[in-house]
């Protein structure tokens, strides 16, 4: 301790007064660096798209939805009394900036997860819960590489009963 004192005892009050302020301020900077607020902020609200519809399946609609980091999403609303099923998607188009997209998410279950060429077709038949219940908004997602761009999509959705939506950001 002596050792650590005697230096100190050299260097006059003034000089360790303006050392610990110094000292202070680097290590209160230090704590701000890679801070965070700990209070919980609201999710972003969706702001959703237009609607895509087709006459082949009135009542079922296709909205784009948000874009955040990796993630661009739809919802598929379904404003029937009967069940709607997602069978494939098709034609897919994306900006290549955001490359490779990385999966496909229905309500934030994965429903392809090998990735996904450019006007690519996947067809899933009974392999995936691809439900849509009447009256209800499911949404879907793709997940990509790179940060998803705002605009520059495009797909088309097969759904049961024969229904086709085209999908548009």
């Amino acid at each position: 301790m002596k050792d650590l004192i005697f230096p100190l005892r050299a260097l006059g009050i003034n000089q360790i007064a303006s050392t610990f302020l110094l000292l202070g301020i680097l290590l209160a900077s230090c704590d701000r660096i890679g801070s965070y607020s700990k209070s919980p902020s609201a999710p972003p609200t969706p702001t959703l798209g237009p609607p895509a519809t087709s006459e082949d399946c009135p009542g079922i609609v296709l909205r784009s939805g948000m874009v955040i980091g990796n993630m661009a999403t739809w919802f598929i609303e379904n404003n029937t009394d009967e069940h709607a099923t997602l069978r494939e998607i098709r034609n897919m188009v994306w900006p290549s900036a955001s490359s490779p997209l990385l999966q496909i998410r229905k309500d934030d279950k994965v429903i392809w997860g090998d990735g996904v060429q450019q006007g690519a077709v996947i067809s899933w038949g009974n392999s995936i819960d691809g439900a849509i219940a009447p009256h209800e908004t499911t949404e879907f997602e793709f997940r990509f590489t790179y940060e998803a761009s705002q605009i520059g999509y495009a797909f088309e959705l097969v759904l049961e009963p024969e229904c086709i939506l085209v999908g548009k950001r």
